[in-house]
């Protein structure tokens, strides 16, 4: 896919990484960011280890057993989408999507979260 010309108020490297199994989400997200200058990538959880951090992580974590340790990456705003409740993760820097979710619900806690990074 060719990249459009970024939007000119979005500040440059900004980079949105999905960790998920399927490419929906990933798909959706560089339909609607990457236009506007956002990069999105996507890892399996089994590669998040060597990955460089984001400026924001989109995990979609089903079981809480599935979940990958972000601990290293305690700084980057991480929204978590799941069936289960997790206990104490959302703060400003942590948000937790319920599923099924929409997703402007999604991009509108990506783009508040990269606001308050930018700012």
């Amino acid at each position: 896919m060719m990249r459009q010309d970024a939007d000119p108020t979005s500040p440059p490297g900004l980079r949105i990484l999905v960790v998920d199994q399927v490419t929906d989400t990933e798909e959706v997200l560089r339909a609607v960011l990457e236009p506007r200058g956002v990069a999105v990538d996507r890892i399996n959880m089994a590669d998040m280890p060597g990955a460089t951090p984001p400026t924001v992580l989109v995990i979609d974590n089903d079981t809480p057993a599935r979940c990958p340790d972000t601990a290293g990456w305690s700084a980057v705003p991480q929204v978590i989408i799941g069936r289960v409740p997790i206990a104490d993760t959302e703060d400003a820097n942590h948000c937790v999507l319920s599923k099924p979710f929409q997703y402007a619900e999604l991009i509108q806690k990506i783009e508040d979260m990269i606001a308050r990074r930018v700012a």
